[in-house]
């Protein structure tokens, strides 16, 4: 393998895992990452729709999650007046969020390590993220006099709200595992031993969910603060009605009055 890392895919089950590896450089993105990052969340959406796997899990390889890009190759750029070239690099960001935001299903950012710069955005693109206490997190930008990318500012104002998304960016102030789950940047801090369990009991639960159903929950949530108060009742209506029809439904009904587990067809 180069240097310059790669992205590998890992079917379990009802679940995938979609894994950055370039743990010599703690999974900073270079190379084809961005366009392989991409293409892996853009064929599990397509698997999701097949009805092949109902939950994807991104995490990195080496003891970090992703140190963001690459900063030897920025210099480089710079050197050159590369301007096309960031740009270039700008859109491949983009369409790696987009994707992780598009898949249907549950995403869940499995942060061990460092998950700054690029890689906070990453993570904050995915619906679910938890991290281990010695995870650090933080919008480093600002320390290498850069603007954050990737639609980090949004991602962040989103999650934490402005005050706290100014003070992060404009800082470059690391927080590690616990504060992070105190600010909201990330849903569950928890003890180094335990994180790799804790993902893969939160995974699992997930999986044995109605996959179209979460669907429907993702994109009212995602989609709610564009339509304000009174639009979110009609998009709330539209969305039960889909989910009412599924056979799914029918199964939680029966598994409900039946006191059991219920087991979910995505149908």
């Amino acid at each position: 393998m180069s240097d310059d890392g790669r992205i590998r895919v890992e079917p379990r089950g009802d679940r995938l895992d979609i894994v950055l590896d370039r743990p010599g450089r703690m999974n900073a993105i270079g190379g084809t990452m961005r366009e392989d990052l991409a293409e892996a969340f853009e064929d599990a959406a397509e698997r999701w729709e097949a009805g092949e796997l109902r939950v994807v899990v991104l995490r990195g390889d080496g003891g970090a999650f992703c140190a963001g890009g690459d900063v030897a190759n920025l210099l480089r750029m710079h050197e050159a007046d590369d301007a096309l070239g960031l740009r270039t690099l700008l859109e491949k960001g983009e369409r790696v969020v987009r994707a992780v935001r598009a898949f249907p299903g549950p995403v869940i950012a499995s942060i061990d390590g460092p998950a700054v710069g690029a890689g906070l955005t990453l993570a904050l693109a995915c619906d679910l993220r938890v991290c281990s206490h010695r995870s650090k997190l933080g919008m480093a930008f600002a320390k290498i006099g850069l603007h954050p990318d990737w639609g980090g500012t949004f991602l962040l104002t989103r999650t934490v709200g402005e005050a706290r998304a100014l003070e992060l960016c404009l800082t470059a102030r690391i927080v590690e595992g616990p504060e992070a789950e105190r600010l909201g940047l990330v849903h569950e801090s928890v003890p180094d031993p335990d994180h790799a369990a804790r993902v893969d009991r939160l995974a699992a639960r997930l999986a044995g969910g109605a996959p179209r159903t979460q669907a429907l929950i993702k994109d009212s949530v995602y989609s709610i603060r564009d339509l304000g108060f009174t639009g979110g009742f009609d998009r709330e209506a539209t969305a039960q009605l889909e989910a009412f029809a599924t056979e799914d439904a029918a199964e939680g009904f029966r598994a409900f009055l039946e006191k059991r587990r219920a087991k979910y067809a995505g149908k």
